[in-house]
Order: C-alpha cells, then structure tokens, then sequence
C-alpha cells in the first residue's frame, strides 16, 4: 500500500510477516522495540527497509511524504496487534490484538480508546502520563556531507 504523510500515531504494530518500507518522497522515522528498548531508524527517500515480523514498529512520516508498504496479505486465522509503550521508561502500557478485516475503522477506533483513558496512557512503572494527542511527525534531520 502507498502511505501519505503526515500520520500522527505512537501505537506500535505487531505484524505476523515481514514488512518492507521504501520511501518514494521524502523521509521517515521507524521507531522499533527490540530488546526491550525503543530505537530509531530513519529511512531516506529512495532507501529500503526490512522490519521483521513480530518486531513493534512505529512509522512516523512527516507532511508531504509518501511511502510504500509491502506487507504479506492475511489469512483468515491471522492476527495482528497493536502495542502501546511508554514514552519515559518503553514499558508495555496497553495491547490490542485483532483480525483486521477493516483497518481503518478497526485500527481508529483502538486508537480513540487508548487516547481517550487516562488508565490506559498511565505508565504503572514509572507513573508517567502519555498526553492524550501524539506529535506530529517532523522531518529527521538531514545527514551531514561528509
């Protein structure tokens, strides 16, 4: 699928297969969690990027940016999550595991409801209290010429 930019979301999807980010104008930051840890890749225009299955991943493109997503297309017995971790210390908050017959619909709606609950966007390690709207994606910084 071909994505446009800007998408303002900090949930992290849980694919089954692999999924395979190009970006065909401008620039984008992948956030991932591996090893408990959050981390940072940004993915130029004209680069490729390989995301693993199972790996928590958090696109966040930029206005004006357009991307392309390769992703195995599901069986019915095939599911998929949505994860939620905290900003301050990466705990797992909050999960959303789900067949994705209609992804806008279902994606937004478990998006409205991990905004909407201050129970759900506390941090029960750390207390931290996600806000309620994520930022809007801005452009990565531009590599220096070496």
């Amino acid at each position: 699928m071909v994505i446009h930019g800007p998408n303002a979301r900090r949930d992290f999807h849980v694919d089954p297969s692999d999924e395979i980010f190009y970006m065909l104008r401008g620039d984008m930051v992948l956030e991932y969690i591996e090893g408990g840890r959050r981390h940072e890749q940004v993915i130029r225009e004209g680069e490729i990027m390989l995301m693993p299955a199972l790996t928590p991943h958090a696109p966040h493109r930029p206005a004006g940016t357009w991307g392309l997503v390769i992703e195995v297309k599901r069986g019915p017995d095939q599911t998929e999550a949505l994860q939620w971790f905290c900003e301050r210390c990466d705990t797992l908050l909050h999960e959303v595991t789900m067949h994705v017959a209609d992804i806008e619909k279902q994606l937004k709606s478990a998006i409205e409801q991990f905004d909407a609950s201050v129970d759900l966007r506390t941090c029960r390690r750390c207390g931290h209290l996600q806000p309620n709207k994520p930022p809007v994606p801005q452009p990565p910084p531009k590599e220096h010429a070496r």
